[in-house]
């Protein structure tokens, strides 16, 4: 994909949306986002392209928000293309993942950063960590915007497998987060794989860690297709992605009402506990 041709997309979705500059990559090319207001203010960021190669996913969502007439459930934030340097890369490299600088973007959040093993500590095609969490321009971008919409679930597209992670030290919300994830298995037809064991520094692991909210990796296409995916594989990919609002409306009721009960909850116990104290003076 060329920078060309996501202009070409930024300027078809400006026709309906918003779309605002969250940052800039290394060569300063613009990290865009498509806000698409929902009918609750409970937002939802949607990454997707943070490895180079698998920038199908960027035209996924592109064809996923150009194809939606109603307005949805949720406040949606997509970042269409979070590796914008990376991207234009594969023009010549094909299979290359990192940033222009050699970095995993998906491997530099200040998530348990360079704590598994298996990584690369110097610039490469693949798995380096980069120099510090954070290093880089394009994850202090996604970071800084994450933090101030402060979304209630993220998603990060990538491919491939059809999978879904969502566990990361995930503790008291482990139950919730699985739900979550099993509400999206359902939808998309993809498998649940955990990845606690060999996960750190992505920006699902963030969102877990940090920010303490339900955060999914999504794996699109099929194992058996080469990288990178073709946009021959779109329409097979966007047909199991047919109930994607309905399943973010879905996602995002259950939160509402979990958070719901908890709120009760505490306040039936800082009743109960009135009431004692009342009895004993």
């Amino acid at each position: 994909m060329t920078a060309e041709k996501l202009e070409t997309y930024i300027k078809q979705l400006q026709r309906t949306y918003e779309v605002y500059c969250i940052g800039f990559s290394h060569a300063g090319q613009p990290i865009y986002v498509v806000k698409v207001q929902g009918r609750c203010s409970k937002a939802v960021v949607v990454q997707a392209a943070i490895h180079a190669r698998e920038h199908i996913t960027t035209s996924l969502w592109v064809s996923l928000l150009l194809s939606l007439h109603v307005k949805p459930y949720v406040t949606l934030w997509v970042v269409l293309q979070s590796n914008p340097d990376g991207v234009c890369l594969t023009k010549t490299l094909p299979l290359y993942k990192a940033n222009i600088k050699g970095v995993d973007l998906n491997n530099n959040f200040n998530a348990h950063w360079g704590k598994r093993g298996g990584y690369q500590h110097v610039p490469c095609t693949q798995g380096y960590i980069g120099t510090c969490a954070e290093s880089e321009p394009e994850t202090q971008a996604l970071v800084r915007f994450t933090k101030k919409v402060q979304p209630v679930l993220t998603l990060s597209y990538h491919a491939k497998g059809e999978e879904i992670y969502f566990d990361f030290f995930n503790g008291m919300y482990y139950n919730r987060d699985k739900h979550i994830a099993r509400m999206f298995a359902a939808s998309l037809q993809y498998r649940i794989v955990p990845t606690q064991n060999v996960s750190s520094g992505g920006y699902k692991d963030w969102c877990v860690q940090t920010l303490h909210i339900p955060s999914l990796t999504i794996e699109v296409g099929s194992d058996q297709w080469q990288h990178p995916l073709s946009e021959g594989y779109l329409p097979q990919i966007k047909r199991r992605h047919k109930h994607i609002f309905l399943c973010l409306k879905q996602a995002v009721q259950f939160l509402e009402g979990n958070t719901h009960d908890k709120r009760r909850k505490m306040d039936e116990a800082r009743t109960c506990r009135s009431k004692k104290s009342a009895k004993k003076r």
